[in-house]
């Protein structure tokens, strides 16, 4: 078993605000169970951090958006592209219909019909997986804890360039995974951004509102009769 003297993972004092508004603050001081206290150190071992994602049925697509997007908002679309990929398998690209999830798709077709049905299902993760792969051409890490204490990774479609990472606890929970270098860099940009952003409203305060946003005032032409 790994040991560890890592209580918590911290980030900046800033927090990092997402594409659609998503805020990602300083994790809190909470009690943790066992499993969720060793996967955060293994992770930091790593140099890896994991965002928090809501727990739910919904929470690969989450974390999936999350990982692609630094939002969640993006579950629901990302869930009806899943669906139209399978609805659209016999215009795949020849590389893709070659892959291991076409033949599946293909020779068992109740299973695209089950997976329209409930793509929640815990069975279906690894078919999400490989589909979200295929849309956004990107390779697909997924960490978990093995019954020895170690943390373990699944590649999915390898081909890819670009990487995101998530992790799935043994409750079949899903949370995305970032380097925490990048969280870091992320927030200390979100805070230049803030800074220049309120600098620039407060040279003007007649012209702003609350959020700090400049109103433009648009000028009315009066028609003299």
């Amino acid at each position: 078993m790994l040991q560890s003297n890592i209580n918590s993972l911290q980030l900046p004092q800033s927090s990092f605000r997402g594409r659609s508004g998503d805020v990602y603050k300083e994790p809190e001081h909470e009690p943790q169970d066992e499993e969720t206290q060793l996967l955060a150190d293994l992770l930091d071992e790593n140099n890896l951090i994991k965002k928090p994602i809501p727990e739910g049925p919904k929470s690969l697509l989450r974390s999936l958006s999350d990982a692609l997007f630094f939002t969640t908002t993006q579950a629901e679309t990302m869930q009806e592209q899943c669906f139209q990929k399978v609805r659209d398998l016999d215009k795949w690209d020849e590389s893709e219909k070659r892959s291991r999830l076409a033949r599946q798709l293909k020779e068992t077709s109740i299973i695209a019909r089950d997976y329209m049905t409930n793509p929640s299902l815990p069975g279906f993760d690894n078919l999400t997986l490989e589909i979200v792969s295929l849309i956004y051409k990107v390779r697909i890490v997924k960490y978990s804890v093995c019954d020895e204490g170690y943390l373990a990774s699944i590649i999915i479609n390898n081909r890819f360039d670009k990487t995101i990472q998530i992790v799935r606890s043994r409750k079949c929970h899903y949370e995305s995974v970032f380097a925490k270098d990048l969280l870091e860099k992320a927030a200390v940009c979100q805070s230049i951004v803030c800074l220049l952003y309120t600098s620039d409203a407060a040279d003007d305060l007649l012209c702003v509102d609350l959020g700090g946003r400049r109103i433009i005032k648009k000028k009315t032409k009066i028609e003299q009769g």
